[in-house]
């Protein structure tokens, strides 16, 4: 539970910053057209990229770091050192993980158009 939320806090603080940072990057987007939706599109799409890549690059990893932990520990011990690898769970985990990101980048999309007027009105 903790690490869920560590998660989300992570996901949040990068979704957040970036729409900070590229203020002006969504305005010149803004100027040539695009709608607040499609701006909003813009950040569920970097935060399921974001998400994408954390979960082709941390379950691998984590997969086999865990066996290596794993059959040392098992071994320490002297039992049998078979791990199983619940396929279910972490189809589920990716799921919920997909579904928290389309759900914050949603958030934090809806703000992109008042913090863009509010930069812009600091900066004339």
């Amino acid at each position: 539970m903790v690490l869920v939320l560590f998660l989300m806090a992570t996901l949040i603080h990068a979704l957040v910053s970036t729409m900070r940072r590229r203020v002006t990057d969504l305005s010149v987007l803004r100027a040539l057209g695009c709608t607040p939706r499609q701006l909003s599109s813009t950040l569920r799409w970097q935060g399921f990229m974001l998400t994408a890549a954390a979960i082709v690059v941390g379950i691998p990893i984590g997969l086999v770091a865990g066996r290596f932990a794993w059959q040392a520990f098992a071994s320490h011990i002297g039992i049998a050192p078979d791990g199983v690898v619940p396929i279910l769970a972490l189809t589920a985990a990716a799921a919920a993980l997909f579904a928290i990101a389309m759900v914050v980048a949603s958030a934090v999309g809806r703000r992109v158009p008042s913090a863009m007027r509010r930069r812009l009105r600091a900066a004339s």
